[in-house]
């Protein structure tokens, strides 16, 4: 049984495999044949032949047709390459790619190939000469095989002489022509070239008395062409110019033919070194008595050098002395060789439009006076205010600003040029700059209406509503009065000018360094309308006609302005209070690093205000205060009082305050004082000397704790609230003791730094100063001084 299922299940696969039967061979046998397939040829069928392993019985069956042959790629055999002439040949043969049986053989023909023609060459080549004409044949050959294609003969050119710039051989002058021999640079043959003789070359004239003849052969060209008379008046002598008598003298060569003998100088005629003939100030050296003041209202200070004969310069010079000159209100002027002892002086003016020097007030300052509608020489000289004066190198004139001040019910004030060759003069009337007080349009007509007008384009005075007030007035809260310029160059070499006073504020202009005048290029404002602080809303920037707003405004106080630059900042001086001895006057600082602002005190307070404000007396909100009303122990007369309207002067390295004080007596008088700047420990800003200026004033650096120890007279300057009462204050006796404590008026510590002293006090704070060695005024001792801030 078990024989038998498998027999069955093997015939059963070979039935599925094969296609075939079990057999039997006989009764207990069947066939277990195995398969062996012979595959199919390109040329003979396949089959699978069958065969029993026991009995070796087979058949043959399952036949599979031939494949036929598969034909490769054709290949070349017999190859014969094709030359530039030749033809060449292949044969093109396909085999089986299974039996690889030749299939086909076919004989293919190749084309000659034709020749390269390679780049042309010369050959027998002959060179051309400067005269002879050259040739070379230009030949081809093929690049293949080289056989010779093509042969042209090719001529060229001679190339000529190149003939060099010759050589003179003969000069040609103005009696014979010349020669030049030229050479040529290839062949060395020559040429001779004729030069044309030369026209006569005239030498200079003829004159008066000498004819014009050729420079080279010396023929006279032109015959002398004698004198040209005139007659020359007699000139009489002045004090610095000799004079002549009448005579005759040759109009042309200047050659005097009678008379004109020369008349010396008279010289000047001083007195009180001022000539009484030509109103020159004598620059010699002259004894003044030492510390010698001056009453100087508003004094602006500059540097000028002189010669011997009262001529200034901007500039020092061989036989010039340094000299220090005041301008100030109602014509006061002074000079000094060393801002210490002064004199005083009158600069000389023109008649306005003539060139007669003239005291005639009402003639020299006509058409400034005219727009302020004064007509009196005094009250035109009574309203002649605080100037400023600066030497301008592109006019190489001094530039004298003065303003006209207009009386309180019209503010019809300006400010106007005057410029001069000399500082001492004569000055001429030039232009004005700017102008107030001329709105409303009822009442401002004239020169600073048009002046608006032209300058903020708003020709028909529709814009000028800001300028007046609910009085139908010049409004004061907002316009400012022309006075008080203030001009100098900044960092750029640009000229700008600051001017105003209480009402509107302060103001800065742009002017044209050609003319010292206004610079109607620049503008100011938006469109024609004031800018506004973007925070402080009423705080003023800039108006259309007024400018660029620096300070003040809304009526409060606040006048004289003068800036100077010193180590990167732009130092705005004012002075705050009114002028007079009880009108609380001193003065402020502010600085700003760009000319044009903010300009800010060391809390960084705005100079500008946004609303009216008492900002005097004890109130010192706004800038760092210098100095108010005060007076020394010892002193046996007035108090120095009302100290204000300041200039500032840096010279030889030094920076000095220059200002005028008042008297706590009841009279009027003023004069002059200069004291020192030192610049403080913390944030550079500037302090003041206790006392004025003297060839003693030094900064100490070397001092010792123990130099300083002992009794100190300490004046702080509290702010005064009685200035209507003439409060001042005064020193106070302290004691530095030798371990840094203070004792006396005052207790705390003080400790020094190199140059720098701080005292730490219990009742009035700390202080930081710098130490000087100063004379004081009137003594002839030196001491050790501070000052603080």
């Amino acid at each position: 049984m078990k024989r038998t299922k498998v027999c069955a299940l093997f015939c059963f696969l070979t039935v599925l495999a094969a296609g075939c039967f079990a057999v039997a061979c006989d009764e207990d046998h069947t066939h277990d044949y195995q398969a062996e397939v012979t595959a199919p040829t390109c040329t003979e069928q396949g089959y699978t032949t069958y065969t029993c392993p026991e009995d070796g019985d087979s058949y043959v069956g399952n036949y599979v047709p031939a494949l036929g042959h598969a034909p490769a790629e054709a290949v070349r055999e017999n190859e014969s390459a094709a030359t530039c002439v030749l033809a060449g040949s292949y044969d093109s043969v396909i085999y089986c790619s299974r039996c690889g049986e030749e299939l086909s053989r076919e004989k293919v023909t190749v084309d000659a190939t034709g020749h390269s023609p390679a780049a042309a060459v010369r050959e027998n080549e002959t060179a051309a000469t400067c005269v002879l004409a050259g040739s070379y044949d230009s030949v081809v050959y093929c690049a293949v095989c080289g056989e010779e294609l093509s042969r042209e003969t090719v001529t060229v050119e001679a190339s000529g002489h190149a003939w060099d710039e010759g050589t003179v051989k003969t000069e040609a002058t103005c009696a014979q022509a010349g020669e030049v021999v030229y050479t040529c640079t290839l062949c060395g043959e020559t040429r001779t070239e004729s030069v044309p003789r030369k026209e006569h070359t005239p030498g200079g004239g003829p004159t008066c008395t000498e004819p014009q003849i050729c420079v080279f052969c010396g023929t006279v060209l032109s015959s002398a062409k004698g004198h040209t008379v005139e007659t020359v008046a007699a000139t009489e002598a002045t004090c610095t110019e000799r004079g002549n008598t009448a005579g005759t003298r040759c109009s042309v060569c200047g050659e005097v033919l009678s008379g004109l003998e020369p008349i010396p100088a008279k010289g000047h005629t001083m007195v009180d070194n001022v000539c009484t003939v030509c109103n020159a100030i004598s620059m010699s050296a002259i004894t003044v008595g030492s510390g010698s003041t001056v009453a100087v209202h508003d004094p602006s200070v500059v540097v000028a050098y002189a010669d011997a004969f009262g001529n200034t310069y901007a500039e020092a010079g061989e036989g010039r002395q340094k000299v220090y000159f005041l301008f100030g209100t109602q014509l006061s002027n002074a000079y000094s060789y060393d801002m210490e002892s002064w004199v005083t002086f009158t600069p000389t003016f023109y008649e306005e439009g003539t060139t007669t020097v003239s005291t005639n007030h009402a003639k020299i300052f006509k058409t400034a006076a005219a727009w302020s509608g004064y007509t009196d020489a005094a009250t035109i000289k009574g309203n002649l205010w605080a100037p400023d004066i600066i030497y301008n190198p592109a006019m190489e004139k001094w530039c004298l600003y003065y303003s006209m001040s207009g009386d309180s019910s019209n503010f019809r004030s300006s400010v106007f040029l005057m410029t001069a060759d000399n500082i001492t003069g004569p000055y001429e009337f030039d232009g004005f700059v700017v102008f107030s007080g001329f709105a409303p349009a009822d009442k401002g007509s004239g020169a600073g209406l048009d002046d608006y007008k032209a300058v903020t384009g708003d020709t028909d005075g529709s814009e000028l509503g800001r300028y007046v007030n609910s009085e139908n007035k010049w409004n004061n809260n907002y316009g400012v009065s022309c006075i008080d310029p203030a001009v100098l160059y900044d960092e750029a070499g640009d000229l700008w000018m600051f001017y105003g006073s209480w009402s509107g504020g302060i103001f800065l202009l742009k002017l044209d360094d050609e003319t010292g005048l206004r610079d109607t290029s620049r503008t100011y404002g938006s469109g024609g309308q004031p800018i506004y602080d973007t925070d402080e809303k009423t705080a003023l920037r800039e108006d259309p006609y007024l400018g660029i707003h620096v300070a003040g405004g809304w009526y409060v106080s606040g006048e004289g302005p003068y800036v100077e630059y010193i180590d990167g900042y732009y130092y705005l001086f004012l002075s705050y209070g009114f002028y007079s001895p009880d009108g609380g006057y001193n003065m402020r600082v502010f600085r700003a690093e760009n000319i044009t602002g903010d300009y800010v005190d060391p809390d960084g307070t705005w100079a500008v205000y946004d609303g009216d404000l008492l900002n005097y007396g004890s109130d010192v909100s706004h800038g760092l205060s210098f100095m108010q009303n005060y007076k020394w122990s010892w002193w046996t007369g007035p108090a120095s009082i009302a100290q204000g309207h300041n200039s500032v002067l840096t010279d030889d390295g030094n920076v000095y305050l220059v200002y005028h004080i008042k008297y706590d007596d009841g009279s009027v008088q003023h004069n002059v004082e200069v004291h020192r700047l030192v610049e403080g420990k913390e944030g550079g800003w500037y302090l003041v000397a206790p006392f004025q200026k003297s060839e003693h004033d030094r900064i100490v650096t070397d001092a010792e704790e123990a130099d300083l120890a002992g009794g100190w007279s300490i004046l702080t300057h509290t702010p005064i609230a009685d200035y209507k009462g003439y409060a001042y204050n005064t020193d106070q006796a302290a004691v530095f003791n030798a371990d840094g404590t203070l004792s006396g008026a005052y207790t705390g510590t003080w400790t020094i730094d190199g140059q720098y002293i701080t005292i730490k006090t219990d009742e009035a704070g700390t202080f930081e100063g710098v130490l000087m060695e100063q004379q004081i005024e009137g003594m002839e001792s030196e001491v050790v001084t501070y000052t603080f801030t």
